[in-house]
């Protein structure tokens, strides 16, 4: 019975410390979001923005008259208000399911990946610049500081961005500030709190599982 409780209480603390993690993945996705409404514009009519997107360049020219598309006139019954507000509801459920279920875990895992394959490939630099082999402990030890110290800069760049960068007028800078500041804190609490139950948790988890 103990051995079992012991196992659930292992499994709980995998979970929690997954979706602290997985926030912060998906805080990094919205902040790409964020970063991409920002500047797509002036992307867009730059000079390398003029190659991929080549009706850049032709923006300026004289549009077509617009055509005039006949009106449908609807229903405006009670049965018919719910039809549409139930199959509403119903479109947004199914959204929120694909979200949740495929694109969240996607992302989490992709940049999971991501950051661990740089600290691994900044330890291997590490040591063949020191010409010494590291120990597997000594390893897992210095890849997990690599990835802490990635996951708080990576946090705080889309700020540094916006700080520095001049952006569209889409919104003000001060918006823009706030916004990305107030998504870099979120990630920096929520990769802290993960590696902080961590070190609570640490007999029972391992570097590689955050």
């Amino acid at each position: 019975m103990t051995n079992k409780m012991k196992t659930t209480s292992n499994s709980a603390h995998r979970i929690t410390l997954k979706l602290i993690g997985g926030a912060g993945y998906l805080t990094w996705a919205l902040q790409l979001l964020v970063l991409l409404a920002l500047y797509f514009e002036r992307f867009y009519h730059s000079n390398v923005g003029r190659v991929i997107f080549p009706t850049a360049s032709n923006s300026g020219g004289e549009q077509p008259d617009p055509v005039a598309t006949p009106s449908i006139a609807l229903p405006t019954s009670g049965i018919f208000t719910w039809i549409v507000l139930f199959l509403g509801l119903a479109l947004i459920g199914l959204v929120v399911y694909i979200v949740t279920m495929l694109y969240i875990p996607a992302i989490n895992k992709t940049a999971k990946k991501a950051v661990k394959d740089i600290a691994d490939h900044t330890v291997d630099q590490i040591e063949r610049a020191g010409r010494k082999k590291l120990t597997k402990r000594k390893r897992r030890s210095m890849s997990a500081r690599i990835v802490w110290w990635l996951k708080l800069i990576i946090s705080i760049t889309p700020l540094a961005i916006v700080l520095f960068v001049e952006g569209t007028p889409l919104i003000s800078k001060e918006a823009a500030l706030l916004v990305t500041g107030a998504l870099g804190l979120w990630a920096v609490i929520c990769f802290t709190a993960q590696k902080a139950l961590a070190h609570v948790w640490r007999k029972t988890i391992t570097d590689d599982e955050l």
